[in-house]
């Protein structure tokens, strides 16, 4: 065998061994430190770099497993995954206990932020409304400014001393900016990305990493997989 093939043949390992890198991760991690830089303490149920906060959530808080997704409104990929995968998902493995479902909603661009989807997707969440909202919030995303406004008059009730109030919030727009910060420090590539965590009982993790909207089936190894760790 030449050397020219041998080279030949261990970059193409080496870019194998990339591929597989992106595509899942697991490793069990250590309980690491339990606050950030700002000395605000992380969320015991979801570890580093997320911050003890509100934020939106489906399912027990005794699931053995969580998912934090990231996602968008502007995401066409994220509105699939949430109208075609994950309602059965959910049914599975969400409502059943095994999976506490979460969401940071942002994008890699921070100027995003500025965006009146994200601050309206918080404060649908403080009225308890996020996951009823999520669908319309996906269709008026992108959309002409009038539809939204439009939208807004017509769910008047998610907006308690009108739009402008909650639009203003000075600690909704912390939450946003939290948001965004959370999906910078996670090293997101692309949405939607899932880290799947299991939870142990000595404080470790285990941990698989989704990029980009996979086959359900895809989901339920990568589930079934953890719930079967110690």
């Amino acid at each position: 065998m030449s050397r020219r093939t041998i080279a030949g043949i261990a970059i193409l390992v080496a870019l194998i061994g990339l591929a597989i890198a992106a595509w899942s991760h697991r490793a069990a991690t250590p309980a690491g430190p339990v606050a950030n830089t700002q000395g605000e303490p992380f969320d015991p149920r979801l570890g580093s770099p997320f911050a003890l906060r509100e934020r939106p959530s489906l399912g027990s808080d005794k699931a053995p497993i969580v998912v934090i997704e990231f996602f968008s409104p502007e995401c066409q990929h994220c509105r699939f995954f949430f109208e075609r995968i994950f309602p059965d998902l959910r049914a599975q493995y969400v409502d059943t206990g095994k999976v506490q479902w979460f969401v940071v909603n942002a994008t890699a661009n921070p100027a995003d932020k500025e965006d009146r989807i994200f601050t309206i997707a918080r404060c649908a969440d403080r009225r308890g409304r996020f996951w009823g909202a999520l669908g319309s919030l996906f269709k008026l995303a992108g959309g002409p400014r009038e539809e939204l406004d439009r939208w807004i008059a017509d769910n008047a009730d998610l907006f308690p001393g009108g739009s402008n109030a909650c639009l203003g919030d000075a600690a909704i727009q912390k939450e946003v900016a939290a948001d965004f910060a959370e999906y910078g420090e996670a090293r997101v590539r692309t949405t939607p990305t899932f880290l799947v965590r299991r939870l142990r009982g000595d404080g470790r993790k285990i941990e698989a990493r989704i990029d980009g909207n996979q086959a359900p089936d895809y989901f339920q190894r990568v589930f079934d997989g953890l719930l079967k760790e110690p």
